[in-house]
């Protein structure tokens, strides 16, 4: 298959959190396991664009609203990343140094789906799947089934993969100009709570809907900030599939970013090693090797997969992708500490708990062992997206 994947983030081109983590590992997996993935973002200026080549595949023109602006698609030359990278260039509006913030994300970041819509409608061959993330690509799928202009593309099947459903870029309704001309009878694919909503748009119109874990996807239904209603609707199309870690990054054998490299084997003396010298260089007094984490909302969590994949101990609240992956240590093969309410009471007591095991140290170096050998690996996962796309064929 065929399989794009359109996002504003993608490490190590772009990263503010687990977006980019995802978007940089998911589609290198799906390349491994015998398919033709690509991703598609913005131009940033960040070092990897300057530090790398690249060449020019498509020049476009188009238009949002009555701005209208050329465009260019350029691809990392050696596909070193293990998949194939496309950044759009718009000159003035993507070419900037930080990926969000600025007081026109909503024009950016629609041109930039614009010109996604526009590139995959050049294509003499299109997809099996596009595979957008999060609001900032949106509009893409209303764009491919409603805009006139893009009408042979209203077939191609789309995947949308919400990361954090707190955000869902807003937009007013005089912004409507920005897209490209569509079937106003349709406009109420575009609007949730008065405006245009570009995620809620894409949980109407796109084919499958996924989150990164099944129990964020459960706690959608009743905590997503307004689109309650519109998830316990959509229902039948949505599905949890946990997000997994990328194993050749995130290994503590071959980390290039920690002093000592070390293995099950040799935990103890390597974090020994590697806490004696962060304590030395930040001057800091740390006892206990524990990664708190007590998120009121948390979609996946990759960092508490990472720490027991290093040996860490996680304390975390009882939520979202946390609920997933820690078990704690009260229960049948446990390994971590959970806590359930947001509280000075709960955290503490949470706390207390996770000294009294990292001072059993049978117990503690059970649990490390545990919390090591678990496999939160990518394979599983792709194989769930992979049935997820062949559904749609």
């Amino acid at each position: 298959m065929e399989i794009l994947h359109v996002s504003a983030e993608c490490y190590p081109v772009a990263k503010a959190g687990g977006l980019g983590d995802v978007v940089g590992a998911l589609p290198k997996y799906q390349q491994d396991a015998g398919h033709n993935a690509k991703v598609v973002m913005p131009m940033y200026r960040t070092k990897f664009l300057l530090n790398n080549e690249f060449d020019v595949v498509h020049k476009g023109y188009t238009n949002i609203g009555d701005y209208f602006f050329d465009y260019t698609i350029i691809k990392e030359t050696t596909d070193k990343l293990g998949f194939g990278l496309y950044l759009i260039d718009i000159n003035g509006l993507l070419d900037r140094e930080k990926i969000y913030g600025y007081d026109d994300d909503v024009q950016r970041f629609t041109a930039f789906q614009v010109c996604v819509v526009d590139w995959i409608a050049s294509w003499q061959f299109k997809p099996d799947v596009v595979h957008v993330h999060d609001y900032h690509a949106g509009l893409i799928p209303f764009m491919m089934k409603y805009c006139y202009r893009y009408n042979q593309l209203a077939a191609v099947p789309t995947v949308l993969t919400i990361h954090n459903a707190q955000y869902q870029g807003w937009m007013t309704w005089e912004q409507s100009v920005y897209l490209p001309p569509y079937d106003d009878w349709k406009r109420g694919m575009l609007e949730w709570g008065g405006s245009i909503n570009p995620l809620a748009s894409a949980v109407k119109c796109a084919d499958k809907v996924t989150t990164v874990s099944n129990s964020y996807m459960d706690e959608l239904r009743y905590m997503s900030n307004g689109l309650e209603a519109l998830f316990e609707y959509e229902r039948g199309k949505c599905t949890g599939i946990l997000n997994g870690i990328d194993t050749q990054v995130w290994d503590p054998e071959t980390d290039k970013y920690i002093k000592h490299d070390y293995s099950l084997a040799t935990v103890e003396e390597g974090k020994a090693k590697n806490k004696a010298q962060l304590c030395e260089t930040f001057g800091l007094d740390i006892n206990k090797p524990l990664f708190v984490l007590p998120s009121r909302v948390e979609p996946c969590g990759l960092n508490q997969m990472y720490s027991m994949r290093y040996g860490t101990v996680p304390l975390v609240r009882n939520t979202g992708g946390l609920k997933d992956t820690v078990k704690d240590i009260l229960t049948p093969n446990g390994y971590g500490i959970v806590f359930d309410q947001a509280t000075v009471g709960d955290v503490c007591n949470a706390v207390w708990r996770a000294c009294e095991l990292y001072n059993n140290k049978e117990k503690f170096e059970t649990s490390r062992e545990t919390m090591m050998k678990l496999d939160f690996s990518w394979e599983s996962s792709v194989q769930q997206y992979l049935a997820l796309y062949q559904s749609l064929r």
